[in-house]
């Protein structure tokens, strides 16, 4: 009888210990699971980067040089809009500063324009000049005197 009771024993230690084993697996490929499952549905943010409506200047090292995921450049410096149409103004800046925005979402923020974001922009009064009209009297100087000869600007020709 002793030697069947140890059998027995043995058998259900052993079954214990297959089944605790089990549930730590289990424990892990649940953990494993929810990892990866949150892993692949949030967005890895961007370290030094540039948020929501914010400016940047991106030149030196320190410097963020993108926008934070989810969020685009809509800087313009070489630009002017005209009645909900952007024309370059010739000038070629080259400048360095970032403004982030959230474009595409149908809501022209402040540091969105029709230059910088169209599809949020046109059609909501943001133009620089509402009008043809407007543009060919207040800004047609400060645009389209001093360009360089041969230089032909769609923007110039507006007002002929």
């Amino acid at each position: 009888r002793h030697h069947g009771y140890t059998i027995i024993n043995k058998s259900k230690k052993k079954k214990l210990a297959i089944s605790q084993r089990l549930m730590e697996i289990e424990r892990i490929i649940i953990v494993l699971g929810i990892y990866f499952y949150n892993s692949g549905n949030t967005p890895t943010p961007l370290k030094n980067c540039v948020n929501q409506g914010e400016n940047f200047d991106s030149t030196g090292e320190q410097n963020p040089k993108e926008c934070c995921a989810g969020l685009e450049d809509v800087h313009t410096s070489d630009s002017v809009s005209v009645a909900d149409k952007c024309y370059w103004t010739g000038k070629e800046s080259g400048s360095p500063i970032i403004t982030c925005s959230d474009c595409g979402n149908e809501i022209c923020e402040d540091t969105e324009s029709v230059c910088g974001c169209e599809e949020d922009c046109v059609g909501k009064g943001k133009s620089t000049y509402q009008t043809v009209q407007e543009f060919c009297i207040n800004g047609f100087n400060r645009y389209c005197n001093n360009i360089p000869e041969g230089m032909n600007l769609d923007l110039c020709n507006l007002c002929e």
